[in-house]
C-alpha cells in the first residue's frame, strides 16, 4: 500500500523537477542569448527589458554593465591617446601657419654707443621698449675705446660694451660688433674713392666740397654710419630667414641718442607710409626711420648701391651728403616702392637728442629746421631739461649751458662720475 501511494508522489516530484530543469535551462539560454546580442550590438535595450521583467537577474545585469563600461573605458584611453598624439601635430601646423601670418616687428640699432648706460638706456626703457614689447632687437656697433674732441662733442672714454645691457630688457636680441680694422677692411676702397675720384671738371665727385663743415673725418663718419645701418639690416634679414618669418614693421634707430618722446611703431606708419623725424631737416632728417619693410629696406640697405648714380645725376659738390642723398634719391625710391607720393611722413611730435661721450645731452637738437608741432610738444630748453631729468630719475648739473651758438647742453653724469667732470668750450658743428 505504501509503495502504491508513493508512486504518484514520486512521479509528481520527477515531473516537477523536470519542469524546473526546463525553466532553468530556458532562463540560462535566454540570458546567454542576450549577452551575445548585447556584446555584438553594444545595445543596452535588452538589458532594460531583462531588468524590467526578471528581478532575479539584477545581479547578473550589474555584473554585465561593468563589463560594458570597461569596454567603453578601454576604448576611451585609445581615443584619448590618439587625440593626444594628434594634437601636437595639429598644434605645430597651426603654430606654423600662425607664425607665417603673425605680424612681426624689429628695432634695429646702429652706430657708436657713446654714453649708453648713463643716458641712452634709461630713455629706451621709458620711451621705446615699453611701446614695442613684441619687437625683436638687433644691434650693430663699433668697438672703440676713446673718442677725440670734435664735431661729436668734447670727447672722452667710450664703454661700447655697455650696450650688451639691453639683453636684460629684451627677450629676442642679436648683436654684431666690429672694430675699426674690420670696418676699414670692408670699406677702405670706398673711402679711397671718396677722397680721390673726380668728375669731368676735376672736382671731387663724392666729397661734399660745397658743404664747408665737411672734412675727411666727416666723410669717414658718413660711411661708418651707412655701413652700420646696412650691417644691422643684414643681421635682421639673416635671422628672419632662419626663423622663417618676415618683419612687417621695422625701425632703424641710433644708439647714441636720448629718446625724449615715445617711439611707437604703430603711430602714423601704414603699409604704404614710413615715418621720419620732423626736426633737424637739412633738408630732411637722416637720423631715424620706421615703417613697412619695403620702404625701410631702401633707406637702410641701398645707400651704397645708389650713391654712384646719385653723385653723377644730382647737385655737383654735395656727393655723399646724407640728407641730400635721402631727399634726392632714397625718398623718391621709397615713394615708388610703396606706390604713394605721400609715403614720407614727418612725425609731428617726436624728439630725440644726441648723447655725448662726456655724458652730456644736446638739448637744442630739436629746435632747428623743425616742425612747429614738435616745438609745441617739447617746450623750451628748460622744459626739455626737466624732461631729461625726469626720464633719468636723477638731477643733472645745473642749468643748460652753451658750447657755442649752435649747441646747448645739459651735463648729466652718473653720480660716480660727477667729481671727474670738467667743462671746456669746443667749436662744434651741426
Amino acid at each position: 500500500m505504501e509503495n502504491a501511494e508513493l508512486k504518484p508522489r514520486r512521479r509528481f516530484a520527477v515531473t516537477l523537477l523536470f519542469l524546473l530543469s526546463i525553466a532553468v535551462t530556458s532562463l540560462v539560454l535566454s540570458n546567454t542569448l542576450w549577452i551575445s546580442i548585447n556584446m555584438v550590438t553594444g545595445s543596452s535595450f535588452s538589458a532594460n527589458i531583462v531588468a524590467d521583467e526578471m528581478s532575479e537577474n539584477e545581479s547578473t545585469i550589474v555584473e554585465i554593465l561593468p563589463v560594458n563600461e570597461s569596454v567603453v573605458i578601454d576604448k576611451l584611453p585609445v581615443k584619448q591617446s590618439v587625440v593626444a598624439d594628434a594634437l601636437p601635430v595639429n598644434e605645430s601646423l597651426t603654430e606654423s601657419k600662425s607664425k607665417s601670418k603673425q605680424k612681426h616687428c624689429a628695432l634695429l640699432f646702429f652706430g657708436l654707443p657713446r654714453a649708453f648706460e648713463s643716458l641712452t638706456l634709461p630713455s629706451l626703457r621709458k620711451n621705446v621698449l615699453p611701446y614695442n614689447q613684441d619687437c625683436h632687437v638687433y644691434v650693430h656697433f663699433y668697438q672703440k675705446e676713446r673718442e677725440a674732441a670734435g664735431r661729436s662733442g668734447r670727447g672722452g672714454d667710450i664703454h661700447s660694451d655697455e650696450i650688451y645691457q639691453l639683453k636684460q630688457y629684451v627677450e629676442k636680441i642679436h648683436f654684431l660688433e666690429e672694430s675699426e680694422a674690420q670696418f676699414l677692411k670692408k670699406r677702405g676702397e670706398m673711402l679711397r674713392k671718396i677722397r680721390t675720384a673726380t668728375d669731368d671738371n676735376g672736382n671731387l665727385l663724392y666729397m661734399p666740397w660745397k658743404e664747408k663743415s665737411f672734412g675727411k673725418d666727416s666723410a669717414t663718419n658718413i660711411i661708418k654710419m651707412w655701413h652700420s645701418i646696412e650691417s644691422v639690416w643684414n643681421l635682421a634679414e639673416e635671422h628672419a630667414q632662419k626663423e622663417g618669418i618676415r618683419y612687417e614693421t621695422i625701425a632703424v634707430l641710433r644708439s647714441d641718442v636720448f629718446f625724449l618722446t615715445p617711439v611707437r611703431l604703430n603711430e602714423f606708419a601704414t603699409s604704404n607710409k614710413v615715418v621720419v623725424p620732423g626736426f633737424a631737416k637739412f633738408p630732411v632728417n637722416d637720423r631715424m626711420i620706421y615703417g613697412p619693410y619695403e620702404g625701410v629696406k631702401i633707406w637702410a640697405a641701398e645707400r651704397f648701391s645708389r650713391i654712384d648714380e646719385h653723385v653723377r645725376t644730382n647737385e655737383e659738390g654735395y656727393g655723399i651728403h646724407d640728407e641730400r642723398l635721402l631727399n634726392r634719391t632714397i625718398f623718391p625710391a621709397i615713394r615708388a616702392a610703396l606706390q604713394n607720393e605721400k609715403a614720407i611722413v614727418e612725425h609731428p611730435t617726436m624728439c630725440f637728442l644726441r648723447a655725448r661721450v662726456d655724458e652730456s645731452v644736446w638739448l637744442n637738437d630739436c629746435d632747428r629746421n623743425v616742425l612747429p608741432s614738435v616745438t609745441k610738444a617739447i617746450g623750451d630748453l628748460n622744459d626739455i631739461a626737466v624732461s631729461v631729468e625726469a626720464t633719468l630719475g636723477r638731477s643733472c648739473d645745473g642749468p643748460p649751458k652753451e658750447y657755442n651758438k649752435q649747441v646747448t647742453y645739459l651735463n648729466c653724469p652718473r653720480p660716480s662720475n660727477r667729481d671727474n667732470v670738467t667743462f671746456t668750450n669746443s667749436s662744434l658743428g651741426h
